[in-house]
């Protein structure tokens, strides 16, 4: 069943993914919207696997690359809510092995991409090198002399994500994954959405060139980024996660605050929070993250501020497939998937009659090209 209140905007937002799909090219394509957990829309287009013609469905797994980070920093977020967090301590009380550096480098400012931890170099973005635990990752980058004095420059650092991982891993005495999945992921139910740590998956990954042809994605192995870009999760439980991380009884009011606001370094927005890409619209905040790693691209939008109460409606899925070519070609555009947010952006006010909502967001997952 298909609430009428969404009928009127799913319109639109579909014609929308349609060029999206011409746009970019990719063999897989899966765009839903959740509201208050629960899917409204969702659009499937094209293959999870050309070779066997194994379509896209709802529980289809992309890599979602640095859409892990804001996993990561909502794991953190639910340890600063438990009081066994802090966030402006030095990060060698939780990572002893983290050598000093000039300045205090805090969990806070590593989540804000404002420590001064280096970014990948050379080909660190394609390692094929495995690593045990993420605390074993961040070797990698350890000796590393901070760029500039933290706090003072925003500076993107997949590294430093890697480095709260480990932090997770010492306060809760358990492996990352696990953390993840007992204070996230099974709290919202997000049930297709594990580490991509070289299980097996009905998944191909994919590279598209600049002539526009699907190859096989190189072979990496992402033991060398989990918190920061090594998720695999399914469209759907992607926005579910967007949809529910404002719940009240999931984040309490204060910590979302101090995750969702726009953090400032030397003085300029960084349009950042923590752990979250942040923006404003004529309705509210909007919260987020990109992803673009080898063999697939993900791109989160969040609502939370929309009004929340108890008495959402109860929508059923209203699932979309295009049966012809998966995913038609032209030359890539990162407008299309701007002009598609902006779109599908009504699908999430208000409608005039003035159903509750308790939060929104959206998604699109595939595997165009590949990224840091």
């Amino acid at each position: 069943m298909t609430s009428p209140v969404y009928r009127a905007e799913i319109a639109p937002a579909r014609r929308l993914a349609v060029r999206l799909k011409r746009e970019l090219g990719a063999p897989g394509l899966a765009i839903p919207v959740s509201v208050g957990g629960e899917t409204v829309w969702s659009e499937l287009c094209g293959y999870a696997n050309r070779a066997s013609v194994r379509p896209v469905t709802r529980t289809t797994r992309f890599r979602v690359g640095s859409v892990s980070k804001a996993l990561t920093a909502t794991v953190a977020a639910r340890l600063v809510q438990r009081g066994t967090l802090d966030f402006d301590a030095p990060i060698q009380r939780y990572v002893k092995s983290f050598p000093r550096k000039r300045g205090v480098v805090s969990v806070r400012r590593l989540l804000a991409h404002t420590a001064g931890i280096r970014h990948y170099r050379g080909a660190e973005a394609l390692s094929t090198s495995r690593y045990r635990s993420v605390s074993d990752a961040i070797r990698v980058f350890q000796p590393t002399r901070s760029l500039v004095k933290p706090g003072t420059r925003y500076g993107y650092s997949s590294y430093g994500f890697n480095l709260v991982g480990a932090a997770i891993e010492q306060i809760e005495g358990r492996p990352f994954e696990a953390a993840v999945a007992t204070l996230v992921l099974r709290p919202l139910g997000l049930r297709n959405t594990r580490l991509d740590d070289g299980r097996a998956t009905s998944t191909a990954l994919y590279e598209v060139t600049s002539n526009r042809d699907a190859v096989a994605a190189p072979r990496v192995d992402l033991s060398n980024r989990f918190p920061s870009g090594g998720y695999l999760s399914s469209a759907e439980d992607l926005a579910r996660f967007g949809s529910m991380v404002a719940d009240s009884s999931f984040l309490t009011p204060p910590v979302q605050r101090m995750f969702f606001q726009t953090g400032r370094a030397g003085g300029v927005s960084t349009s950042y929070g923590l752990g979250w890409e942040t923006a404003t619209a004529p309705f509210g905040l909007v919260i987020g993250h990109t992803g673009n790693v080898v063999g697939g691209t993900a791109f989160l939008l969040a609502h939370p501020n929309r009004d929340r109460d108890d008495h959402k409606p109860r929508l059923r899925d209203h699932v979309e497939r295009s049966e012809h070519e998966p995913c038609a070609r032209s030359a890539p555009a990162l407008h299309a998937v701007r002009a598609a947010s902006e779109t599908t952006l009504n699908l999430l006010r208000p409608r005039r009659a003035g159903l509750p909502h308790r939060g929104r967001s959206r998604v699109r997952a595939g595997a165009p090209r590949s990224g840091s």
